[in-house]
């Protein structure tokens, strides 16, 4: 991939996963049981609107083949398709829309005021304690078939630590 800042960030390798996972193990013995249990890479680096591109590009594919699905509450309601509007089947805010890839967008913001001490998009490519591997987020997410509950765990990610390097 190429990132915002026109360097190459190739996807990880097996090797540096596993390599994150042995590092981690601790952290990973935590989360596995709790529902943590599908590998998530972010391509962090990659060009918001590129970004963009690819999920209209999967939903109108999966769309195509009839495998968009309404939301189910449990594993045993039924799958039922539905249709996608292919002229706006992916909705961005327009102020958000004017913002992507320039230093408008925060990431991470301690607050939501001016001052929210939070990083554009290439200071969380640059920072080495965000992505464990550069330009990549690597992380576990739970695999949920189904939307929860208000009572029930929701979805959510852990983050991996690497000799003091952390990524969401």
């Amino acid at each position: 991939m190429i990132g915002i800042d026109g360097k190459k960030y190739p996807i990880p390798t097996q090797e540096q996963v596993v390599e994150l996972f042995d590092h981690n193990r601790e952290l990973v013995g935590r989360k596995v049981p709790q529902g943590f249990d599908r590998l998530e890479l972010t391509p962090m680096a990659m060009p918001t609107p590129h970004l963009i591109a690819l999920m209209k590009a999967a939903i109108l594919k999966h769309a195509a083949e009839g495998k968009i699905y309404q939301t189910r509450r449990s594993p045993s309601d039924p799958l039922i398709p539905v249709r996608v509007n292919t002229e706006k089947h992916v909705w961005i805010w327009d102020t958000l829309r004017q913002a992507l890839d320039t230093d408008e967008l925060v990431y991470f913001p301690q607050e939501y005021s001016s001052n929210h001490r939070g990083q554009t998009k290439l200071e969380v490519v640059n920072n080495w304690r965000i992505c464990a591997v550069p330009g990549w987020s690597v992380g576990l997410v739970e695999s949920l078939s189904i939307m929860p509950q208000q009572d029930q765990p929701g979805t959510g990610q852990t983050s991996w630590k690497k000799s003091g390097r952390t990524c969401p």
